[in-house]
């Protein structure tokens, strides 16, 4: 009886032992002085099949060269204006924090005669360029809380950390909210999925290589109250759903994002709030 009890224990610790030496702590590595630098892509996919529904205020409204307000056309020289990519640098403040700042980058002025290009331009110039700027704990937990909804939805998508160890099956939520609605908006139903999960660790030489997956997703549906000016169908509501997901790579010695490769998919009943699109998500190491 004795020596069962001893093979249950022994076997009861040993399974412990592998299960925390199979845990591993994710954290941003950076000395003082240093930086991370990613070529950081969110770039509209172009897809000449996918057509967004136009409210009726904007089916009205004519112009001088055409029959009426070309809306779809007008998306898509939005889309066109964006830049390829931007960069991405992470830098210690202070002991425990990782500044994050995101800019254009460095280009040639390209001459542009359309209004909405020159306004593009302009804009980017007041703000020096700077598209994000943030905050994130060493551990990845985000320490700029002051942020608005969508500049801290970039930094939990691309930067938040666990903030606890981690084996595979571990999973967790970062702090999303692709969905955001005013006080118009009548919800009568929604649903949030917020899942990231590690689904690998590689030994690679004396490196951890930590494969994280991100499945994010929500919904609503309701009506607003302005009487269809924004798409709503015939019975008068609208819906909203926004899916990201994306694969990255975390080294566990460099403290650092090896790639991030991810896509965002919008559809909506409305084209002001977002219509029909997909968006790639990238983290390139530079």
């Amino acid at each position: 009886m004795f020596n069962k009890l001893l093979f249950v224990w022994s076997f009861v610790i040993i399974s412990f032992a592998c299960h925390a030496q199979n845990a591993e702590t994710l954290l941003w590595k950076l000395k003082p002085g240093d930086s991370i630098v990613y070529k950081t892509i969110m770039k509209a996919q172009m897809d000449s099949n996918s057509k967004a529904q136009v409210p009726e205020l904007f089916k009205n409204l004519k112009s001088d060269s055409t029959d009426g307000f070309d809306f779809q056309k007008q998306i898509r020289e939005l889309q066109k204006m964006e830049p390829d990519h931007y960069i991405t640098r992470l830098k210690r403040s202070n002991k425990n924090i990782i500044d994050i700042e995101m800019v254009l980058p460095e280009t040639k002025e390209v001459k542009d005669t359309s209004q909405m290009a020159n306004l593009f331009q302009m804009m980017s110039k007041m703000n020096g360029g700077v598209m994000l700027r943030g905050a994130v704990y060493e551990n990845g937990d985000i320490q700029s809380f002051y942020l608005k909804n969508d500049q801290r939805n970039l930094i939990a998508l691309f930067f938040q950390l666990p903030g606890k160890p981690v084996k595979v099956g571990d999973s967790w939520s970062i702090n999303t909210n692709l969905i955001s609605m005013d006080q118009n908006f009548k919800c009568d139903s929604a649903y949030k999925r917020n899942n990231v999960s590690i689904t690998a660790i590689d030994n690679t030489g004396a490196d951890k290589i930590v494969t994280v997956k991100y499945d994010i997703e929500e919904y609503v549906i309701g009506k607003f109250g302005f009487g269809g000016l924004f798409g709503e169908g015939e019975d008068g509501k609208m819906f909203m759903k926004m899916i990201h997901k994306a694969i990255a790579k975390f080294s566990v010695t460099k403290g650092k994002w090896l790639s991030y490769d991810g896509v965002m998919e919008t559809h909506s009943s409305s084209v002001l709030m977002g219509g029909d699109s997909k968006k790639t998500f990238s983290l390139i190491v530079q």
